[in-house]
């Protein structure tokens, strides 16, 4: 009895268990089903690493395209161009032998579509006007470089909707690139207009406020449209009115009003943010010396930017003479072949770099693009009759804004008054063009050198330490090209009238009209 007693709980409690069990189970499948279906994801969602997003903030992504775009982008450009001289091995950069250029802006140009991918997914249109504007420099640093050069099917490798040809991109003409970039100018404008007001967050140049973004993008048209004043004349580009147009209206084309609207790079003292030159061991120990046509233009007008941009020679702290006395300073002459080159250095007659470049982790803002470079444009613009205006007081203008940015204004009405300092209509270009190669050394990058083809200053001698008797115009174009997208290149090389890939080929825009 209590046997079937046992046996007859057992089946109830077996019963209970199997309910059990198939409740439990039939629970888990709604849940499967919901989360599948009811949650509309795809099985490949469930593959997705939560711990490594997708996506990143536009605001995580500017700094480090600024970063690259306004600190010190010049490379050898103080070599090339005869601020410094190199005097313990042969410099390429000095005896014009360069050869072969890089590709590495279009790798910060992709980051530049992910700064607009990024701020369209998260509805931030504050940063489309930034982005039209990093394109434009970009470009037009890419083409300056080289001429030719993949524009309107650039960037479009991870875009499968391209086709096959996305990562064999046609090479544009220049000219079409250069009028690509100006209406990206011109959009770029819109855009920050549009958004006036609207806070960018992550900015390191401007601190957020886009009104100053949008100057500097007014600002930058104008240096672009000044680079190809040899082809003022034609009228596909319309440069003049292009010009005029901007500077003629404020409201719509606001430009830069100091140097606080600078574009530049601010040091800090803290890792990966300290001066370029800080600690650079070729100016500590010597190797890179003053050029001596920069040192004598300086001292032959007076000019107490000297004093920062240089130390006095040996020879002169030997006789006792102060770092405010123009006569203590010197350079070595960087056509002449490297042993007299070092003669000279050995004798004692030629500065070194400053101290405060190499010993101070900071120092003034490396400056792209400043406001002294807009009153020269402007002064320039005037002799050239793009615009109505006082050549000679955005000259002024030009020279004070850059002693303000040394601290050096006090000084500046002197310096101006002198007889070879004062402006003249008849030199006046070139005047202008002088005095924005004296405010380039170290700064603006290769600006120095694009316009010394537009405007021949300065003078660049060449004597027997250079391979070559002129200045080249251009870089090679990668040597990667060739073997990665070698039909489109020759066609490239070919249209632009060169023989062969050549850094003596003359670029579209330094060809007059």
């Amino acid at each position: 009895m209590k046997a079937k007693q046992h046996r007859e709980r057992a089946v109830k409690r077996g019963a209970k268990k199997s309910w059990l069990v198939y409740g439990l189970r039939q629970l888990t499948f709604s849940l499967l089903v919901v989360g599948l279906s009811g949650g509309c994801k795809k099985a490949t969602d469930y593959l997705l690493d939560p711990n490594k997003p997708i996506h990143i903030s536009p605001s995580g992504i500017l700094p480090a395209i600024s970063r690259n775009a306004f600190s010190n982008s010049g490379g050898m450009a103080d070599v090339a161009m005869r601020y410094l001289v190199r005097t313990d091995l042969p410099e390429n950069y000095e005896n014009l032998a360069w050869d072969v250029g890089s590709y590495n802006d279009y790798g910060v140009l992709r980051l530049v579509n992910k700064l607009q991918q990024e701020a369209l997914y998260e509805h931030k249109e504050q940063y489309l006007g930034i982005v039209k504007f990093f394109r434009a420099y970009y470009f037009f640093r890419i083409t300056r470089m080289f001429g030719d050069v993949p524009y309107r099917e650039a960037l479009k490798g991870e875009d499968g909707s391209a086709g096959p040809g996305r990562l064999m991109p046609v090479y544009d003409r220049q000219k079409d690139i250069v009028l690509g970039i100006l209406q990206e100018l011109e959009e770029a404008n819109e855009l920050m207009r549009s958004k006036s007001g609207t806070a960018v967050e992550g900015d390191i140049t401007y601190g957020g406020n886009l009104d100053k973004w949008r100057r500097l993008v007014n600002t930058f048209a104008l240096r672009v449209l000044m680079q190809l004043s040899v082809r003022e004349n034609d009228p596909a580009l319309q440069i003049k009115q292009r010009f005029a147009n901007i500077v003629n209206d404020p409201v719509k084309y606001p430009l830069m009003r100091n140097i606080e609207d600078n574009a530049a790079f601010r040091y800090l003292d803290e890792i990966g943010n300290r001066s370029s030159f800080y600690n650079n061991s070729g100016l500590i120990s010597g190797s890179y010396r003053m050029s001596a046509s920069f040192v004598n233009q300086l001292k032959e007008w007076q000019d107490p930017r000297l004093f920062l941009y240089a130390d006095i020679t040996t020879n002169a702290a030997q006789a006792g003479l102060q770092p405010g006395d123009f006569n203590a300073y010197g350079g070595a002459e960087a056509s002449m072949p490297l042993t007299e080159v070092k003669d000279s250095v050995a004798a004692g007659n030629v500065s070194k770099i400053n101290a405060r470049y190499y010993s101070q982790p900071v120092i003034e803002p490396y400056v792209m693009l400043g406001y002294w470079e807009l009153m020269f444009l402007l002064a320039e613009a005037v002799e050239r009759e793009w615009i109505n205006g006082d050549a000679a007081e955005y000259y002024a203008k030009g020279v004070r804004a850059n002693f303000e940015y040394y601290a050096l204004l006090p000084s500046a009405d002197n310096y101006l008054q002198q007889e070879k300092v004062q402006y003249k209509k008849a030199t006046g270009i070139q005047q202008i063009n002088m005095q924005k190669y004296i405010a380039c050394f170290y700064q603006s990058g290769w600006e120095p050198f694009f316009n010394y083809h537009r405007t021949g200053v300065p003078f660049i001698k060449i004597g027997k330490g250079q391979v070559r008797d002129k200045m080249p115009f251009r870089w090679l174009y990668p040597r990667s090209e060739s073997l990665l997208n070698k039909t489109n290149l020759q066609a490239a090389i070919h249209n632009q009238g060169f023989v062969q890939d050549d850094v003596e080929g003359k670029l579209w825009m330094y060809k007059p009209y």
